[in-house]
């Protein structure tokens, strides 16, 4: 399988095991270490991805109490997530 590490492709990648649900990776080229969300907008987020997706297609028939109860997150990291997927949406 074909990575993209740091703006070089690179076949030589060992997969480095799970840091709580992302998998990590690192290149063995140049010891560059990523996930599966590096350069993404889901980078900084510590979500599940399962409940990223249950909240972006969500968004428009429940509110942010509603997806907190739901998924078990905080109504601030629903928010946070909302305005995060909104705006992506939007530079598209």
């Amino acid at each position: 399988m074909e990575y993209i590490v740091l703006n070089a492709i690179s076949f030589n990648v060992e997969k480095r095991g799970p840091q709580g649900r992302i998998h990590r990776y690192q290149c063995k080229d140049c010891n560059a270490n990523f996930s599966d969300f590096t350069n993404t907008i889901f980078q900084s987020s510590q979500a599940p991805l399962g409940s990223i997706l249950y909240i972006l297609f969500n968004l428009k028939n429940k509110n942010i109490n509603e997806l907190s109860e739901e998924t078990g997150l905080t109504r601030q990291t629903i928010y946070r997530l909302k305005n995060l997927l909104t705006t992506s949406k939007k530079i598209k």
